[in-house]
């Protein structure tokens, strides 16, 4: 299988495709800024990462405390006594919801999983998840593009174009054990998938078709579709009569056994064996023996061929899993509140550093949002849809003394809904005051 390297968006997306420090060296390679300003611009970034960083520090240690009495690899001892679970796992819930979205990740609805397991793209198997196992689901997803991959059908090579999903979030929790105990076949699919009941598991991949989500869940069950199933029936069946044209006098022999014994030499005669063929021992052992050979030879030989059909389905899709798996369980929470971090601080800088490169613009809120999306189309050749909001509210909620000792903030919205920036000095200058009282203990005595 290969695939076209061009790819194209088909929706807008509010996450910017570039490292953050790439992303300041574009700012700066516009010329817009002073030499001065230049250098004043790379401390203003370095301190407000800085601030950004300790921010974020806070959903680290949450996913310290609230996923350890869920996370399935845990190598710790629970000391706490009476942890109220529910609780633990609102707040965890909440903490990955909120940072996927500000990690500009969008949720995939119950319904559209849902529909994405009927249909088939890249692995055809037939496939099945039984979504009623889980107490949650939960499935973000960033870069939704199109990609043209080349694929082997019916012996030949053709095109298609397949739906990507350039990443996926998912997050399950486990119904609880009572639930796996309460049949034969839960039992089975707990074994089956070796999985804690009432744990949360996590996992982030890369490169998914979107059509073969049902593939990333753990109580999948694969089989062979009609086409497969065919492929695999028709040689048996072919097979199976080429045995049982050989073992045909075995079987009249046997048969004759069965008839003498139950209708008398009467029955002998009118499937055309005489009384003496069944009536000795050898011949019909000889028979038997060599009917059960024959068809345990065959039904060995097909159950061979299916397990080997089996394994190969198996290794599909465990090959597609492999290399796609970026992170597991608690990594994942861990890479997503990076990603959050960093998308956050890339967005606050195109803020600021549009507005202190355009001082006679009056900027508001809609102008400023097409601005940013022109410059990054127009330089860059990248299509996003810019979340001026989340950016916005983070830097007016940056608040501190300027140089002068008034309180200001980063960025202000005016009565008249034209956006202001103060200084590049007066805003070092703040993040600066914040960073040095990030803690205020009370001397005691």
């Amino acid at each position: 299988m290969s695939e076209r390297e061009t790819t194209k968006p088909e929706t807008r997306e509010a996450f910017i495709p570039y490292l953050r420090d790439d992303l300041i060296a574009m700012c700066l390679k516009d010329g817009l800024l002073s030499e001065t300003q230049s250098r004043s611009f790379k401390e203003l970034c370095e301190i407000l990462t800085a601030h950004l960083h300790f921010e974020f520090l806070k959903y680290g240690e949450a996913v310290k405390k609230h996923y350890g009495p869920f996370d399935p690899d845990r190598d710790t001892v629970q000391v706490e006594q009476n942890v109220d679970l529910g609780q633990r796992e609102e707040e965890l819930i909440g903490l990955f919801r909120l940072t996927a979205e500000r990690a500009n990740y969008s949720e995939v609805s119950k319904e559209q999983i849902e529909e994405c397991f009927d249909a088939v793209t890249l692995i055809d198997l037939h496939t099945v998840v039984d979504l009623n196992d889980f107490d949650r689901v939960l499935c973000y997803a960033r870069g939704d593009i199109d990609k043209t991959v080349t694929v082997k059908k019916w012996f030949q090579t053709k095109e298609i174009d397949v739906d990507i999903l350039q990443r996926v979030l998912l997050l399950f929790k486990f119904k609880g054990e009572d639930y796996f105990e309460s049949s034969k076949q839960k039992q089975k699919v707990r074994k089956e998938s070796s999985f804690k009941p009432g744990m949360i598991y996590a996992y982030y991949y890369k490169d998914v078709p979107k059509y073969d989500l049902e593939l990333l869940f753990p109580n999948v069950r694969i089989g062979m579709n009609l086409k497969q199933k065919l492929l695999f029936a028709v040689p048996a069946i072919g097979g199976s009569i080429g045995v049982l044209l050989k073992v045909i006098p075995q079987l009249l022999i046997l048969i004759g056994v069965i008839l003498f014994l139950i209708g008398g030499p009467a029955w002998l005669t009118r499937i055309g064996l005489t009384e003496e063929a069944v009536s000795h021992f050898m011949p019909v052992m000889i028979a038997l023996m060599g009917v059960v050979i024959a068809l345990g030879g065959l039904a060995f030989k097909q159950w061979g061929g299916y397990r080997k059909k089996r394994i190969q389905l198996l290794k599909d899709v465990s090959e597609q899993l492999f290399f796609r798996n970026l992170a597991t369980n608690r990594s994942v929470f861990h890479r997503v509140i990076d990603s959050a971090e960093e998308e956050e601080c890339k967005e606050m800088l195109l803020v600021y550093y549009h507005l202190i490169s355009s001082p006679e613009e009056k900027l508001t809120r809609e102008t400023l949002d097409s601005k940013i999306e022109k410059w990054m189309e127009e330089r860059f050749g990248s299509v996003i849809d810019f979340d001026i909001d989340g950016p916005l509210g983070n830097l007016t909620k940056l608040r501190g003394p300027a140089r002068d000792g008034k309180e200001v903030a980063l960025v202000d919205l005016g009565p008249d809904g034209i956006l202001r920036s103060v200084p590049l000095e007066d805003a070092k200058h703040v993040l600066d005051h914040l960073w040095d009282n990030a803690f205020s203990y009370a001397n005691e005595g």
